[in-house]
């Protein structure tokens, strides 16, 4: 009997031990908590406390050595402390700090963060992006990404950070595949790193760099989204005319025609590969083809060639703009702006059959 009470009684102390060390974890996600946890478990909370501290510019440096004699050994609650002592101006103390931090396998994105722009004002590039790989294979989402990339502005960073690149950490696809909210500033900062000349022995092929180059296109950007497309997938560069002009492709690269499906559009090639064939079964004209040109400002003569009485042909300044009553004119004006793009459009309840298509200026 006294062995079961002892027994049971081990059993609920080693479930309450940790069901105290998982309150303490839980802290780190959930800041109301840390009040809950008892000094002796609370590693985790006094990190809590510190990062509030922090953020609130108060207390912080009292808050974050709490932490550090809660656990010294835990390099993220020394990385709060070093922030806590740049924010007082105590810049020696926390190089200090930053030091010890590192020195414990350089598990804190703080002590990243403070060692990269060290390395960054002091023009040590391989040691900077060092920092920013480190950074980023840790978080691929992190929201300093952007401002990393973009320090590595020069040749010379570039060359450092391509290093790092070639060797395809899993942070490079977020940067390849760029979400709406990135400025095209970014955008070109991005497609320099990833055309530098250094990755040409790398090339990561056509698929990857496929959606910058997109992205680029459609901000007017064609002469760097050709560049980063010479790099990676130089044969199917594009010279600036109309690419597949006899529809053959597929869709997948940037320089060629990008298809807009909906519900009511069909897409299929043509017998024996030749040109593609369109159906819109809907009630409204809708955009079926598009592509980035470079043609010049002034009027053009459109040639199509298949079943196209039904087919519209528009270039505008940024996306396509839906074509008005004069559906299917042989002539069309070419504005004078950056981001040229060529539409083709379907009438409702319509199908055509395209072969080529060719743009001649008229005189």
């Amino acid at each position: 009997m006294k062995a079961r009470i002892a027994a049971s009684a081990a059993i609920l102390a080693f479930v309450a031990l940790a069901l105290l060390s998982g309150l303490d974890r839980m802290s780190a996600l959930s800041p109301s908590l840390a009040r809950l946890v008892p000094p002796a478990f609370a590693a985790e909370a006094a990190k809590v406390r510190a990062r509030s501290a922090l953020l609130e510019g108060q207390g912080a440096v009292a808050a974050a050595r709490d932490a550090v004699a809660a656990n010294p050994y835990d390099a993220r609650a020394l990385g709060l402390l070093g922030a806590a002592l740049l924010r007082e101006g105590q810049g020696e103390q926390a190089e200090a700090v930053f030091r010890l931090s590192a020195q414990l396998g350089w598990r804190d994105g703080a002590t990243q963060l403070y060692w990269f722009e060290a390395a960054r004002q002091a023009g040590a590039w391989e040691n900077a992006a060092l920092r920013a790989d480190a950074i980023l294979r840790d978080d691929p989402q992190s929201p300093q990404g952007e401002a990393l990339l973009a320090a590595f502005d020069e040749e010379a960073a570039r060359k450092a950070l391509a290093r790092r690149v070639a060797v395809r950490p899993g942070w490079t696809a977020r940067f390849l595949n760029p979400g709406p909210d990135v400025p095209v500033d970014a955008l070109r900062a991005r497609a320099a790193l990833f055309a530098t000349s250094f990755l040409a022995n790398t090339p990561f092929g056509c698929d990857e760099p496929a959606q910058l180059a997109r992205r680029l296109l459609a901000n007017g950007e064609r002469q760097v989204a050709e560049d980063l497309w010479r790099v990676h997938c130089p044969e199917q560069a594009s010279d600036g005319s109309i690419a597949d002009p006899q529809f053959a492709g597929d869709g997948r690269s940037p320089f060629g025609w990008q298809r807009h499906p909906a519900g009511d559009l069909a897409f299929r090639t043509a017998d024996k590969g030749e040109g593609l064939v369109l159906a819109n079964d809907g009630a409204v004209t809708r955009l079926a083809l598009s592509q980035a040109v470079t043609l010049a400002p002034g009027r053009y003569r459109v040639a199509l060639n298949g079943d196209t009485a039904a087919v519209a042909v528009t270039v505008d300044c940024g996306a396509p703009k839906r074509p008005g009553s004069d559906i299917g004119a042989a002539l069309i004006d070419v504005p004078a702006c950056d981001n040229r793009m060529l539409g083709i459009w379907m009438r409702p309840r319509s199908a055509a059959r395209l072969e080529q298509i060719g743009m001649e200026a008229v005189r």
